[in-house]
């Protein structure tokens, strides 16, 4: 099998990936061909792969190529991978720092919030050239997308190139539901030994998805569950998924700082401190530490490449690569049988046939399987009208973000904004378009589609809202808020 991996440099995912792998190969010959556009991490991750191989004696069974050529490397592949981001951490500084500025406050900012936004601009573009090759050189593969933002980018490239079979992956299950089986143990099912022994439905956007079945041997959990909600953030570290359990009904499984951007009454300007300490959530998204965490990864790396460090272990745990990958294989083979394990699978709500009251084509986070080589989903039919409500913003506002990411048009980029509900918290479009002009003067390198249309530095110096080089010169000053939103607000935010 020839696995082409475009990103390779990705220091957060490229670990887990390698390790899911070096697991692949014990069973199957793999061909990886290590793709990137920074030629300097490419020798850097092809020593810590080849490394991980000569440990666990897999030479015979896994061969191992680098180049930044990614067409080279989509010849033949029978399997795609994609893990990148445009900007990394001096693009992410922006989507943050920028939005605070006006008293949007972002703990994450990848997926919706003016953050989401800009992501979705910078990656689409890139992500298609992947795609566009894909179904020029190798349309038979399957392309399994590990970038944020998760919807945006599948949704973009079903549009444009539906004959590719793209998946989008994310790890947000698997940890989730990790946490709550260690919770369910604590509360008398000392059985369950791990999540994967429980049968589960779920739904939502990524990253504001919603569990609604939990049954262990036929045993539904859901009603233990509830009744021990007020242990359930001691036990899970996410409190606040057990408050909005109270409130709904149902468990979202994300991290609490991902559900929270989401919902804006609950993180925003005023409520963000007393949030954070309640609920154990950021109140901002972290960049500095991304950029030492990077620095640090990249330092062991290069330590086991020299052998100074021994090689970690292969796994088919964490990203779980594995596993969409062989379940795609022996789907092909005649009369496979449906997998009694389910994969958590972003793909287009297609005639409404994986959730019938989320938007068509929409793409959502169900439990998915293979049948002949394509992804098909569990059908939930109708989910709760209350949770549906909230998730159908987002899902809708997926599609003006793409659109607007494909026009190169920021007219389209300032409705994307005023249907956002993180930007419209702060009721001002005034001050939101403002926000975007100066995201696209300081991100301007990473948006070449809008190039005609980026303000020049005297212009935004006449508007009455113009964020400086000092205004965002260290991070204490970029946390500064320089235009509160109106006090009136407050009455809408919750406090804990």
């Amino acid at each position: 099998m020839k696995i082409a991996y475009i990103g390779a440099g990705s220091f957060r995912f490229g670990y887990g990936l390698f390790k899911n792998l070096c697991a692949m190969a014990k069973v199957l010959p793999l061909d990886v061909w290590l793709v990137d556009i920074k030629e300097d991490l490419l020798p850097m991750m092809t020593k810590f792969l080849l490394r991980m191989r000569k440990a666990h004696k897999l030479t015979d069974m896994m061969q191992v190529q680098m180049t930044t050529d990614r067409r080279l490397a989509l010849e033949n592949a029978d399997i795609v991978i994609s893990s990148i981001s445009v900007g990394q951490q001096d693009s992410d500084f922006y989507d943050i720092f920028i939005p605070q500025k006006f008293g949007i406050p972002q703990n994450t900012g990848d997926i919706v919030g003016p953050g989401g936004i800009f992501r979705t601009l910078r990656c689409v573009p890139v992500v298609l050239e992947f795609i566009r090759d894909h179904a020029e050189i190798c349309p038979d593969a399957l392309h399994l997308n590990y970038t944020n933002p998760q919807a945006a980018l599948v949704l973009a490239a079903h549009q444009k190139y539906p004959q590719v079979e793209m998946i989008g992956v994310c790890h947000e299950l698997f940890d989730g539901m990790k946490k709550i089986a260690k919770f369910l143990r604590k509360i008398g099912r000392k059985k369950i030994k791990d999540w994967e022994h429980l049968d589960l439905t779920y739904t939502g956007v990524n990253h504001f998805t919603w569990l609604f079945s939990c049954e262990y041997e036929g045993e539904d959990l859901y009603p233990l569950i509830k009744e021990n909600a007020d242990r359930g953030g001691k036990y899970t570290g996410r409190p606040f998924n057990f408050h909005l359990l109270k409130r709904f009904g149902y468990l979202p499984y994300p991290r609490s700082r991902h559900i929270a951007e989401f919902l804006p009454e609950y993180y925003n300007f005023f409520n963000r401190i007393a949030i954070a300490k309640k609920w154990k959530m950021p109140k901002i998204r972290f960049i500095r530490f991304l950029r030492i965490a990077r620095r640090a990864v990249y330092w062991y790396y290069r330590q086991v490449g020299r052998r100074l460090l021994p090689a970690p272990r292969p796994t088919t745990k964490g990203e779980r690569v594995n596993e969409f990958c062989m379940g795609w294989l022996e789907s092909k083979e005649p009369s496979s049988p449906t997998p009694h394990q389910y994969l958590p699978m972003n793909i287009p709500n297609t005639g409404r046939k994986w959730v019938s009251n989320l938007p068509e084509n929409s793409v959502v986070e169900v439990p998915g399987y293979y049948k002949d080589g394509h992804a098909v989903a569990i059908p939930m039919g109708n989910i709760p009208e209350e949770i549906a409500k909230l998730i159908r913003v987002h899902a809708e506002n997926t599609s003006k973000f793409v659109n607007a990411a494909l026009s190169g048009d920021p007219d389209l980029v300032l409705k994307a904004f005023l249907a956002d509900p993180m930007c419209q918290f702060i009721e001002d479009e005034d001050a939101l378009e403002d926000i975007m002009w100066n995201m696209f003067y300081y991100e301007q390198q990473w948006l070449p589609k809008f190039a005609e249309s980026i303000p020049k530095k005297e212009d935004l110096q006449k508007s009455r809202r113009f964020v400086t080089k000092e205004d965002l010169k260290s991070y204490k000053e970029a946390t500064k808020v320089k235009w509160e939103p109106k006090a009136s607000l407050r009455e809408k935010a919750f406090f804990p």
